[in-house]
């Protein structure tokens, strides 16, 4: 299971903090522990949306979602469901994260 509180840090830093599956039965199955790790994701998602919302005050109309976790859509419709906000996918979906640092890049030698 991805350990999802030690993998996104922000907004709570605790190296000691852990995640766990808990109420697995005889019949759980791995669609359970799926959407157990999505809902996980969501979830946290919701906490970082409600930090953004309360550090800075600036109301959100819509999240924009990019790279290859949009074509997800049961994640999708997830974060949109525990935000109350529409998500907005990226048209291009895979390589946002090299896109992001080549763009970076560019900007720190003023060519973009």
């Amino acid at each position: 299971m991805i350990d999802v509180v030690s993998v996104l840090q922000a907004p709570i830093n605790d190296d000691k903090a852990a995640t766990m599956l808990i109420g697995l039965k005889p019949t759980t199955t791995k669609a359970h522990v799926v959407r157990a790790i999505l809902e996980n994701l969501a979830f946290w998602v919701k906490v970082l949306y409600e930090t953004i919302l309360s550090e800075t005050r600036i109301p959100l109309s819509h999240i924009r979602a990019n790279g290859g976790v949009c074509n997800n859509d049961i994640l999708m419709q997830l974060i949109a469901d525990f935000t109350n906000q529409t998500i907005d996918r990226a048209k291009q979906r895979a390589n946002m994260t090299s896109l992001g640092v080549a763009f970076l890049a560019g900007l720190t030698k003023v060519i973009v």
